[in-house]
């Protein structure tokens, strides 16, 4: 009788040994301490990716280092080893996201009226294609290579003034507002604007500063 409990027992234990050995190992989250953020999360930043969306420049730049394949497919990433960002933007603005498609990456921003303002990096274009249309713009202390043209043709208060352009912009995505293209570096940017903001010469000589961010690893 004793033998066959010893065997009954060792048949049970064999059987939850084998249930064990079949079972994947489980792996909790870690544990954030001091209040540091969590990290971002590959798949979170590749779902953000997929519809060429991003929420902050941080969650940008990281999904170029992680997911290049998905940025390489809206057309952003080819052989570059930088990006361009605008230095400085009006303060009543907040960015809300940055989307890249179509050889565009664009930063949009909103003020508190909900009035939008965009800096865009026109990857597709050329110089040639946007020097020599609309009118060009002068800016006090503009370095050698920048040109500036409004296609509009009227700079930013002969437009602000004009009731029948400001009529006609109602259904643009700027809504009531005014748009310019520039050149510097080598590369075209165009800058959207409401007539809301607070514009004068020296304020458009910082909208038009752009500045390379190196995209490190690559």
């Amino acid at each position: 009788m004793k033998k066959i409990m010893v065997v009954i027992l060792s048949i049970a234990v064999f059987s939850l040994l084998l249930c064990g050995c079949a079972q994947q190992p489980t792996y909790s989250d870690p544990v954030v301490t001091n209040n540091a953020e969590a990290p971002v999360e590959t798949q979170e930043i590749a779902n953000c990716l997929a519809d060429g969306e991003a929420y902050n420049e941080e969650e940008f730049h990281q999904g170029i280092l992680r997911n290049e394949g998905l940025y390489a497919a809206w057309g952003l990433l080819e052989n570059w080893d930088y990006y361009y960002h605008p230095v400085y933007v009006p303060r009543e603005f907040k960015l809300i996201n940055i989307l890249f498609a179509g050889g565009y990456l664009v930063y949009r921003y909103i003020n508190e009226a909900d009035e939008l303002y965009e800096f865009v990096w026109n990857v597709s274009k050329t110089e040639e294609s946007v020097r020599g249309y609309g009118k060009e713009i002068d800016v006090p202390g503009e370095t050698d290579d920048m040109y500036i043209t409004s296609k509009c043709g009227m700079d930013f208060y002969e437009a602000k003034s004009n009731e029948e352009y400001r009529a006609s912009r109602n259904n643009s995505i700027y809504g009531d507002g005014w748009s310019m293209t520039f050149i510097t570096q080598g590369s075209v940017f165009n800058i959207g604007m409401p007539f809301s903001v607070n514009y004068c010469e020296a304020e458009l000589g910082k909208m038009i500063q752009v500045e390379k961010v190196y995209i490190k690893g690559r």
